[in-house]
């Protein structure tokens, strides 16, 4: 048996979105149609697909540089987030990633 994976990382926030169980779009679809793919990107972290546990979700910076902006940037992120009724679970910015195993 074969395990597929794929590596994530980025600068930004880990998230849940606010979504209760009579919604009809999952989280993947809310992230889809709400996160701005001009300046932002999103993607999972976990091995739902074999344990049943349920991934952990990240919204990132598409470009890192210019550094010189990267506070300010990711402070458009985070209010994006907010705007959006995303729930962010830290309060600070981070290097975010890790393994979507599939």
């Amino acid at each position: 048996m074969g395990v597929d994976y794929r590596a994530n990382f980025g600068i930004g926030f880990k998230i849940k979105a606010d979504i209760d169980e009579n919604d009809e779009l999952d989280i993947r679809e809310y992230l889809d149609e709400l996160i701005d793919k001009s300046k932002y990107s999103w993607f999972e972290v976990g091995d739902e697909g074999y344990t049943g546990d349920e991934n952990d979700y990240y919204v990132v910076l598409d470009e890192l540089k210019p550094i010189a902006t990267l506070e300010q940037r990711v402070e458009e992120l985070r209010q994006h987030l907010l705007s959006e009724h995303f729930i962010i679970d830290s309060e600070e910015f981070d290097l975010v990633g890790g393994l979507e195993v599939y």
